[in-house]
């Protein structure tokens, strides 16, 4: 039985492999909405890990993880790769004049 050109899977993998091509060492970064929501309901109550923002330090040899610095803070934390996306810059934001 061939799968569908488009079938849900495919395109999942896919957009895993697009999404590990773009984020590298350097980047900024926030949280997904869904992996902020699965840190809200472990820690308990609304917190602010929606308007977090932070750089990628490293991507682990496996592309798997990468190694996150918050704004603010001094520790680092491992998040799996497809829990952080691109955060907006400012420049991305600005209107031409």
């Amino acid at each position: 039985m061939v799968s569908p050109p488009f079938s849900r899977l495919r395109l999942e993998k896919e957009s895993h492999t697009e999404r590990l091509k773009l984020i590298k060492q350097g980047d900024r970064v926030k949280l997904t909405a869904r992996a902020a929501a699965t840190f809200d309901n472990r820690r308990g109550g609304k917190s602010v890990w929606t308007d977090r923002r932070g750089v990628v330090l490293r991507i682990t040899t496996n592309k798997a993880n990468a190694v996150v610095l918050w704004d603010g803070r001094m520790s680092r934390e491992y998040l799996p790769i497809r829990a952080i996306e691109f955060a907006a810059s400012l420049a991305s934001i600005r209107t031409p004049q």
